[in-house]
């Protein structure tokens, strides 16, 4: 399995714990980033730290929308 695709699949797999909004606003922002010039790699990297930031913050009971920069 090609490192992409183990992300991918790693990733899906992190989206399932998210609650609907934070899962909603991950999935807009994994948008955006395919359509921009950024390898698909890359992109997947991203998604996985957006995905853990937002498990970090609903673990503190918030949206990750909510969050200030200074900590989830």
């Amino acid at each position: 399995m090609s490192e992409l695709s183990r992300l991918r699949v790693e990733n899906n797999e992190q989206e399932k714990e998210l609650t609907k909004e934070n899962s909603d606003l991950i999935t807009r922002m994994y948008i955006y980033l395919l359509s921009s010039r950024l390898k698909e790699i890359e992109v997947e990297i991203i998604r996985k730290d957006l995905t853990g930031m937002a498990l970090e913050a609903q673990k503190r009971e918030r949206v990750i929308s909510k969050c200030r920069r200074r900590g989830l």
